[in-house]
Order: C-alpha cells, then structure tokens, then sequence
C-alpha cells in the first residue's frame, strides 16, 4: 500500500511540473506558430546536474525560457509574428550561429559550468557559448581576490553571479524553465524507479 501512495504522489508530481513547464505568452505564439525551424523550448533539450538547477537558470537569465529555432531567418520570421500579434517578447536561441570552442583547460578552481550541461548535439555550440567562461564554485568566498580571472562568471549552486565586478546574489530565484524542467527529470525518474520496484 505504501509503494501505491508514494508512485500515485509522485505522478501527481510529475503532472504539475507538467503543468508549469506550459506557459501562455510570447514563447507559446512562437512554438504553436506555422514557422519552419522551431525546435522547442531549451529547457526541454538540455539536462543539468542536480546541483546546477539554480546556476545554470541565473547565467542563462532570460534565455532560461527560451525557444530554441534552427536559422536566423526562423528567429526573424517569429519575432515578426510576435510583433504583428502583440503578444510580447520571447528570447530565442538560433543554432546556425557560430559556435565557441569547449573548454580545454580546467579552471581556477570549482568546475565549468558547461559540464553539469548535456544536450542535444544540435545545441552543444551554442551552449558551449552561452556558458563559455563561467564556473561553478561552492561559495562566493571561493571568488578569487584582484583581476587575473575577470573574463571569468563566477557562480554559486544558488544561482549567486559575480560577473565583471558585479555580485546578482540572494535567494535562489526559481520557476524557470530550466529550473522546473530539471525538477520534472528528477521527479519523473523517482516515479520510474517506484514502478520498476513496486
């Protein structure tokens, strides 16, 4: 009786996280349009280490909620609908952009933020650039002192950013795509477990 109510509470989990990740706006016009190249939210093509949810969100900002296109004039074509529709603004990622290098190097200290990343090898550019010079560290005490590493992001598992002389710190902010999608894994592969063992 047990496994029934834990599997039925983490379905019902797994539903709302559902729910949440279906947002009306700007993003829902451009995936429900009839323009050619939409991939689909990022959120729903990338998988963030445990741990990562709230750093990866905080470095990606606005582009957290973003809808992933295939070409430049995909992206032009969706902002015009936006425009002509009224709807408001969406953030999208074009992936026939030019992409930057994966790190080679390990960093200072703490890890790449890029590795607690997998995704679609489609995406693996364009988040190698997004995430490009920003590590994970466990704290901002472990931010070093002086200017030897400012082009580097420094981020917190929080989601605290210090960035070019600039702290965004706090209370972990949350309901970002990004952010309830690696909640909606974590859940989903709890419910799978509860089946596969009940």
């Amino acid at each position: 009786m047990l496994f029934r109510s834990e599997r039925a509470a983490a379905e019902a989990t797994c539903q709302a996280l559902e729910l949440s990740m279906k947002r009306p706006g700007a993003s829902a016009t451009v995936i429900e349009s009839d323009v050619s190249g939409v991939v689909g939210p990022l959120a729903e093509h990338i998988r963030v280490e445990a741990g990562a949810e709230h750093a990866v969100a905080a470095v990606l900002g606005d582009l957290a909620d973003a809808v992933v296109v295939r070409s430049r004039s995909a992206a032009v074509e969706a902002v015009t609908i936006l425009k002509d529709s009224g709807v408001g603004r969406a953030a999208l990622v074009v992936l026939d952009q030019v992409a930057a290098d994966p790190h080679t190097s390990e960093p200072p200290r703490g890890v790449w933020l890029r590795s607690t990343v997998t995704c679609d090898s489609g995406l693996a550019g364009i988040m190698d650039v997004l995430l490009r010079n920003v590590v994970l560290i466990p704290s901002l005490g472990e931010v070093p002192e002086g200017d030897a590493y400012a082009d580097v992001t420094w981020t917190t598992p929080d989601g605290d950013l210090w960035r070019h002389g600039t702290l965004l710190g706090g209370t972990p902010a949350t309901g970002s795509l990004v952010e309830i999608q690696a909640a909606y894994d974590s859940s989903r592969a709890a419910a799978d477990e509860l089946i596969r063992t009940s």
